[in-house]
């Protein structure tokens, strides 16, 4: 045992074993503290980016609801205001007065009203835009007939929103409506409304908000130096004592106690200075930007920067006139929060020290695990990209195909309706070349030969007519541009009827004309309005060959518009939409195709005018084509 005891106590293995032991743990410690600190510091960032955010969250959730708050406080004083002029349009003291020109009760009348409907003024103008009535005395006599709120509301029926600059500064919010006995305007009521108390009571609180119009222009603010201007100029001009700094300068000595507070748990937790500023250096929302000069003023989406201080930007739109709302909200109550949090938290790094390798490691196999969840949705969003960019070419493929089959369907009905047309036009006038050849053969054999060439003039006029037909069916295929010449719709109808002649004798129609003792000139292509005149006519013969007594009534009349009116006894129209489509038909087959209508539309818009349908009050088909008139003026122009 004794030589046992003197070989375990040898001086070198002595020496050695300690020495050795000794610096195994102190590069362990020291690697302890390294990866501590690293945890720590990471763990910092962490927490300080997740309370910056939800920190953040809370104090843009008021902020939004302020903002709520705000804009529903200022459109609800605006519709409540909105009525008031309404109901005073319709007082009849305040009308009777406008009426007999006896104002002397009209200014207490107003006065009367002023606190019940909650206006700032209230005040009466007459026609010429004289005030002859207001809540302040001072403005009687006032001259206000280029005002907005007068010219606007005498050319409206509506209640009239006005905004009108304020010489000292500002603006006047005004509505305005006319006020008439039965159709005739007597003056207009006024009602300013009082939006400036919200700018008061926005002013005691440590945001800055503003209200700009359509235009993007600063109506409303608590810096009344901003009014005028757009958000952009308003803060990058103005001083540094600006409504912002100003905010930030309210709560500037219960933000430093906070402060201090934070510095001094900084510097006990072991830390060289605080961090007031860089605490909410995380988020997107609290980034504030790097330092920039005094005067400087940058924005960017969320945020406006002024002197390096990050402030919350928020908009509400408010609607009525296209206005919005924006506040700006300072990130003071969020910078102490974090930095209170942060500050407990680093001092609590010290009960941490057992658990620091345990936490890196795990948070090594948590990123891992997730860069391998990243990777595997990647791929699969991959996949998913690849099939949806095959299925999108072959509904490319198969959109173009569909293409070309409409292309060509488009082709195939565009000559079948061309066609259709053709046959249409030209069946009437061949059908009267039929007549006239019979009766030119009768007259011959009877050796009339005189009252024979004049059938063959007809015919040729007919024939004329059918090339006539068919240039303008091809001019209606190109649509193109038409040569308007001035045109007398009596001689066009006197044609028209010309070229009825033989189915109104084979018919015995009876035909009433009113027409105007003066001629009815319009601007457009004889031709075709004898086509319109000629479709509307037949529609009528056909319409009326169930009647017993069958009556046409053909009416000219001139006025602001030239209307020629054709009107018969028969059935009436029973569809309104369909009537003028292509191809719509009441007739028996054979008798048409369902173009004239379609056509005669078509023409009448050509010339600017309109054609339209309706059942008589006695029953039977009403058809108007009104056409612009052709003034003294017009013609010698052309």
């Amino acid at each position: 045992m004794s030589d046992s005891r003197s070989t375990s106590a040898r001086p070198t293995g002595g020496l050695l074993g300690p020495r050795t032991g000794n610096g195994a743990i102190g590069w362990r410690v020291r690697l302890a503290l390294l990866a501590l600190l690293g945890a720590a510091a990471v763990t910092v960032w962490i927490t300080n980016d997740l309370l910056t955010s939800r920190f953040t969250d809370s104090t843009r959730s008021k902020a939004e609801l302020r903002l709520a708050l705000y804009s529903g406080n200022l459109l609800s004083e605006l519709r409540r205001s909105v009525i008031v002029p309404q109901l005073l349009a319709l007082d009849p003291t305040l009308i009777a007065a406008l009426d007999t020109k006896d104002f002397s009760q009209s200014t207490q009348r107003l006065i009367s009203f002023v606190d019940d409907v909650g206006a700032a003024s209230l005040m009466l103008l007459d026609l010429d835009g004289r005030a002859v009535a207001a809540t302040d005395r001072n403005r009687l006599g006032e001259i206000h007939n280029t005002a907005p709120f007068y010219v606007d509301a005498l050319r409206s029926n509506a209640t009239v929103f006005s905004v009108i600059p304020r010489e000292a500064g500002g603006y006047k919010f005004t509505y305005s409506r006319r006020i008439e006995s039965g159709k005739s305007p007597l003056g207009v009521i006024v009602v300013e409304v009082d939006l400036q108390k919200y700018e008061r009571a926005w002013a005691g609180l440590s945001d800055a908000v503003l209200v700009t119009d359509t235009e993007g222009t600063i109506i409303l603010a608590t810096e009344p130096r901003w009014r005028g201007l757009t958000e952009k100029e308003a803060i990058e001009r103005q001083p540094p004592k600006n409504a912002i700094e100003r905010a930030i300068s309210a709560t500037a000595d219960w933000a430093a106690m906070r402060s201090a507070t934070a510095d001094v748990a900084a510097r006990t937790s072991g830390s060289a200075e605080p961090a007031p500023a860089g605490a909410a250096t995380g988020a997107a929302t609290a980034t504030a930007a790097a330092a920039v000069p005094a005067a400087e003023v940058t924005t960017d989406d969320a945020n406006v920067y002024v002197r390096g201080e990050a402030v919350m930007r928020l908009e509400n739109r408010i609607p009525h006139q296209g206005w919005r709302m924006a506040s700006f909200t300072t990130y003071d109550s969020v910078r102490e929060r974090v930095n209170a949090v942060l500050a407990l938290e680093i001092m609590g790094f010290a009960l941490l020290l057992a658990l620091a390798f345990y936490a890196l490691s795990r948070r090594t196999a948590l990123r891992m695990a997730f860069v391998q969840r990243e990777s595997t949705e990647l791929r699969k969003l991959n996949a998913r990209l690849q099939r949806e960019i095959a299925e999108r070419e072959r509904v490319q493929e198969t959109l173009a195909v569909a293409e070309q089959t409409l292309a060509q369907s488009s082709k195939l009905a565009a000559l079948g309706e061309m066609s259709a047309a053709v046959s249409h036009e030209l069946n009437q006038p061949l059908a009267a070349m039929k007549t006239y050849l019979a009766g030119a053969r009768l007259l011959l054999r009877r050796n009339r030969s005189d009252e024979a060439l004049s059938s063959f003039g007809r015919i040729d006029d007919l024939i004329e007519r059918m090339g006539a037909i068919t240039r303008q069916l091809k001019s209606y295929a190109r649509k193109g541009a038409a040569s308007f010449s001035p045109v007398n719709m009596g001689e066009a109808l006197a044609s028209a009827l010309s070229m009825m002649e033989p189915q109104l004798r084979h018919r015995h129609v009876q035909i009433t004309q009113i027409l105007p003792e003066g001629p009815v000139m319009v601007m457009g292509d004889r031709m075709r309005l004898e086509q319109v005149m000629v479709n509307l006519l037949r529609n009528a013969l056909d319409a009326t060959k169930s009647v017993r007594d069958p009556e046409v009534q053909i009416i000219l009349a001139a006025g602001e518009t030239a209307t020629l009116t054709v009107r018969d006894n028969g059935n009436g129209v029973e569809d309104f939409e369909s009537i003028f489509e292509p191809f719509y038909t009441t007739k028996q087959p054979g008798d048409g195709v369902g173009l004239g209508l379609a056509i005669s539309s078509g023409i009448v818009s050509d010339h600017g005018g309109r054609l339209f349908a309706r059942n008589g009050q006695r029953g039977g088909a009403v058809f108007e084509m009104q056409l612009p008139i052709l003034d003294d003026s017009v013609a010698a122009a052309e």
